[in-house]
């Protein structure tokens, strides 16, 4: 079935001021989740003796809430979209036994593209392998982008996510994921990198942490969306 972005859109869009109440539950609850670990971050010298192995650590943390944060409303979006009790406790069960996978997931498959490029920046290019490294690693970053997903949306192991996102993505099929990746992954980036100056107050540190949070929210929603009319059917009844 061919990707209507246009039509995926509009559905989140809709999804959200249906869902209204709930998704601006998970908006407060990003935004404190943003400003607290800002806040924290912030007072913590990385360049003092000890100051960069607990500036790590908060930043781990940091990674860690979001992230359960966001399979919290990702376990709500499914159970409303498959017409189930809707309830937060069990989406917030599901979501805590879900994350450490999800986080390993992502930064397996971030991890290719991340090394490429310090190395690049490191070499300042010059090495004949560092632009192919880019490449590939980019490459391996758009074919397994929808696996974390994968894994908690179906209920699915490790290997079983890699591998039905892998044959997904084969053929003519990989240019919806490249144009799902500019959409989710790097335009939001670019916005989230634009707006990070602007939060020198504690006025516009929340009005950038709503932006940031808005901005996750629907590209969840979006995310979902894709991923429904992406996943052949057939594929995926070869794993289930």
């Amino acid at each position: 079935m061919p990707v209507n972005f246009i039509k995926i859109f509009q559905d989140s869009w809709n999804f959200i001021l249906n869902q209204r109440q709930m998704a601006l539950f998970f908006l407060v609850l990003l935004v404190i989740d943003n400003v607290f670990f800002r806040y924290l971050l912030n007072g913590v010298d990385p360049q003092s003796e000890g100051g960069g192995s607990t500036f790590l650590m908060l930043t781990v943390a940091g990674q860690v809430v979001n992230s359960l944060l966001i399979l919290w409303f990702l376990s709500m979006i499914t159970f409303i979209s498959q017409q189930k009790p809707a309830n937060l406790s069990n989406a917030f069960a599901y979501a805590v036994k879900k994350t450490p996978i999800f986080l390993l997931l992502n930064f397996l498959i971030v991890m290719p593209f991340s090394l490429a490029a310090a190395s690049y920046v490191a070499t300042g290019g010059g090495s004949l392998f560092a632009l192919p490294s880019v490449l590939i690693g980019c490459y391996l970053f758009i074919r397994l982008c929808l696996a974390p997903y994968s894994y908690v949306l179906e209920n699915s192991t490790f290997s079983q996510a890699l591998k039905l996102v892998w044959l997904n993505g084969s053929g003519k099929r990989i240019l919806p994921l490249f144009l799902f990746s500019l959409l989710v992954y790097l335009i939001p980036l670019i916005i989230t990198l634009q707006l990070a100056p602007l939060a020198s107050s504690i006025v516009m540190t929340l009005i950038v942490a709503a932006v940031s949070a808005a901005i996750s929210l629907f590209t969840l929603v979006f995310t979902y969306r894709f991923y429904q009319l992406f996943i052949d059917k057939n594929i995926l009844r070869k794993f289930q």
